[in-house]
């Protein structure tokens, strides 16, 4: 529970801080703010190569200092990847987004920050012990909403200082946690040594998760990434601030539902009691969803109003930021069926149903975006999470009456 806290906390700060940021900005800025977030999503899924999954599933049951080792040799791999993906994300984000070199190069900080974050948060999920890393960024999140609440209040915010500070923040984070980690760390014996991954070892184990996780991430983003090749940096701006206050929603539902019942989910399958995962993840969605759909009524009913009345809503539209908001309620719930198909090591059920999903919603958005502008792209994103829905839902559902077969004496 306390992770959960903290990280719920963390993802509360950076939420805060990106609405703040895409708020205050112009239109053109905000365009350019979001379209660089979402190439530096892409950089932390290529860097990060999904190597969490195995990992996790490997570092349960292990000791202390077998755990060092395991993850000493991803770090090694995630350093690897940055000389892969660095100069890729530099190239991105000069040509694409018409950042200048200086800029280029503070974003560059921010997405080594951005990835080391993320990963330690997925390590600290099965390795309590180096929790203490999670603080560090927290702080980092805190001081960097705060400055930047702050400097928007004053009306100050300018964001060449924005990208300063926030690079000297991740810069300042990245090298406290390895610090951290070294002095924390406890020495192995040779036998301990030889069970550390080597590179391409570690590329193999994940082949499978990589390929699933590089669909889901294209379907999850490929509307972001629409937005900011067939919109003009003025509307993709407009759109950003709609998609990232969805998301942020999504994202928290992740921390206090999904990533709670990861292990309990994987723990009953493992011990044959498929019955009892059917009975937690109804428990989870009779929260979840009277929850998210409370929040589009309120949405919905609230929205004129802060539109009207407050002069940075203006630009938000209540019915697209509520049928955002239902489109990530639906993919949350589809997110309880790759949970399950998880479990049982299904992964290439996830794979086809991301496959179909995101050829799918890529064919809708470049073909509704160009015609219907801003309602285009949120239908798509509408059909796509539907279509995810139903088809993990069919494979879920066939996996758990199998298990319940076996189940029965």
């Amino acid at each position: 529970m306390l992770i959960a806290a903290v990280k719920l906390t963390d993802i509360g700060a950076r939420a805060f801080f990106v609405l703040i940021v895409l708020y205050s900005l112009s239109a053109r800025l905000s365009g350019q703010f979001g379209l660089a977030l979402t190439l530096i999503g892409f950089f932390s899924f290529f860097s990060g190569y999904e190597r969490y999954i195995d990992l996790q599933r490997v570092l349960v049951g292990k000791t202390a200092s077998e755990g060092d080792v395991l993850i000493r040799s991803v770090l090694r791999f995630f350093g690897l990847n940055y000389l892969l993906w660095l100069p890729v994300l530099a190239v991105l984000l000069h040509w694409w987004v018409q950042l200048t070199p200086l800029a280029v190069a503070l974003w560059l900080l921010i997405a080594l920050g951005e990835h080391f974050a993320n990963e330690a948060y997925r390590m600290a999920l099965v390795t309590h012990r180096h929790r203490h890393v999670l603080l560090v960024g927290l702080a980092k999140n805190l001081v960097l909403v705060s400055t930047v609440a702050y400097a928007s209040f004053a009306k100050r915010l300018d964001c060449e200082q924005l990208l300063i500070i926030w690079a000297t923040l991740s810069t300042l984070a990245i090298t406290v946690s390895v610090g951290m980690f070294i002095l924390r760390s406890i020495p192995a014996t040779p036998s301990q040594k030889s069970m550390a991954f080597g590179l391409i070892e570690q590329y193999r184990r994940s082949r499978t998760h990589f390929l699933i996780g590089l669909v889901a991430v294209t379907s999850l983003q490929i509307d972001r990434l629409v937005a900011g090749g067939f919109l003009t940096l003025e509307n993709s701006g407009v759109y950003f601030r709609h998609i990232f206050l969805a998301s942020s929603t999504y994202q928290v539902f992740g921390v206090v539902s999904h990533n709670r019942i990861m292990v309990r989910i994987y723990g009953s399958m493992l011990a044959g009691k498929p019955s009892e995962v059917r009975s937690i993840i109804r428990r989870e969605q009779w929260r979840y969803v009277p929850l998210t759909l409370g929040l589009i009524g309120f949405i919905l009913l609230a929205g004129p109003v802060a539109a009207r009345d407050v002069a940075a809503f203006s630009t938000i539209v209540p019915h697209y930021l509520a049928v955002l908001m239902l489109a990530y309620l639906v993919r949350g719930i589809a997110d309880y069926n790759s949970m399950i198909l998880n479990a049982v090591y299904a992964e290439r059920q996830i794979f086809k149903s991301q496959l179909i999903t995101v050829l799918l919603t890529t064919t809708c958005s470049i073909l509704l975006t160009p015609l219907f502008g801003l309602p285009g792209l949120i239908v798509a994103v509408l059909a796509g999470t539907t279509i995810y829905f139903l088809l993990t839902g069919a494979f879920a559902r066939r996996m758990i009456n199998l298990k319940m077969k076996e189940e029965q004496p």
